[in-house]
């Protein structure tokens, strides 16, 4: 623990131009072992804290104008590791052994949902910054990683203090904002991805109390919140996109979703709007509710039992035509409860 502790202060420091080229498979070594430390210490929460603003600012070497003092072989091929940084920084998402320390545990988790905190703005940000080259790798990466890391945070059951509660809730958001951007810019790498997302929010949306040893199954409020907040949005959208633009006075200020009503209209019959397939995909993400109320809790393993062939077997979300009529009906039962004369801001 004092080797790395000592090390990571030595990296910390200014880097020279005679040091850039050295030590760097050693230091991502090291640094990816401090994201794994505990924070219920002074020391190791200053380690962690770190290691992770050494790699938020390494992976500036995906911009257009990366800072001089990144290490070279960061500057030669930062695809490269970006990879391994990417898929470090998913340790910082895992819940901590709860052992006694020098602070609290709500101050510990606290400790660690700001620096999750901070690595969802960074990885926000770097999907506007990526040099262009880069974009397909960064948005692959960053996709992949925010499944993943929602899976560590949300699969399991939540108690009172866990990192689920406290920052569960911002990591959907980011997951769900990020996702329907790169739908937009094209940027979601294949269908598979879709099938991904929803077999890992069916993961996701509830959970077991097992304080009181119930079999009860409760909504994961932060899941379902979000998801509903973008359907109503997507919703809204479509039905304006079918009825005119005055049929709905409900206020959309999710930028995420405002771009899909200025959507080119599309030019090849039979080609599906893609307003209509990603509300489509929305709808269909949580699955039926009766299937919420007979969920086994225990079949829930973490994401790397996701292996291709369950990933096949998941009932892909596909958009015909007689489909979205046969949610007409829907979508006006779903606007019932929103009267055209109020507005609603989503």
């Amino acid at each position: 623990m004092d080797q790395v502790i000592t090390f990571l202060k030595d990296v910390l420091e200014p880097i020279g131009n005679e040091d850039k080229t050295g030590g760097g498979e050693q230091a991502v070594l090291v640094l990816n072992y401090a994201l794994t430390l505990s924070f219920t210490t002074h020391r190791e929460f200053e380690t962690v804290r770190g290691a992770v603003r050494i790699y938020l600012h390494w992976l500036r070497a995906l911009t257009d104008f990366p800072e001089g003092d990144i290490p070279t072989p960061l500057l030669d091929t930062p695809e490269r590791y970006f990879r391994s940084i990417i898929d470090a920084l998913r340790n910082l998402f895992c819940r901590r052994i709860d052992i006694k320390g020098e602070v609290p545990r709500g101050l510990a988790i606290e400790r660690q949902a700001r620096e999750v905190e901070t690595v969802l703005d960074a990885v926000r940000e770097l999907t506007h910054t990526a040099s262009r080259k880069y974009q397909n790798e960064v948005w692959a990466r960053i996709l992949s990683f925010l499944l993943n890391s929602a899976d560590l945070l949300l699969a399991d059951p939540l108690f009172p203090e866990e990192m689920g509660m406290r920052v569960g809730s911002r990591v959907v958001d980011t997951l769900f904002d990020l996702w329907f951007h790169a739908v937009l810019n094209e940027e979601i790498p294949s269908p598979t991805y879709w099938r991904t997302l929803a077999a890992l929010c069916r993961r996701w949306r509830h959970h077991v109390d097992r304080e009181s040893r119930s079999k009860h199954i409760c909504a994961q409020v932060t899941v379902i919140e979000s998801w509903a907040r973008k359907l109503l949005a997507m919703t809204v959208l479509v039905c304006r996109k079918m009825y005119g633009e005055d049929y709905c006075k409900i206020v959309i200020r999710d930028e995420s979703i405002t771009p899909f009503a200025f959507l080119p209209p599309v030019e090849e019959d039979g080609e599906v709007d893609l307003l209509y397939h990603s509300w489509f995909n929305l709808l269909c993400l949580l699955d039926s509710p009766a299937d919420i109320l007979s969920h086994d809790l225990m079949e829930n393993k973490p994401i790397s039992g996701f292996t291709s062939q369950n990933l096949r077997s998941t009932a892909a979300v596909r958009f015909r035509g007689f489909e979205f009529l046969r949610f007409h009906n829907f979508l006006s039962a779903f606007l019932y409860a929103y009267p055209r004369h109020r507005k609603i801001a989503v």
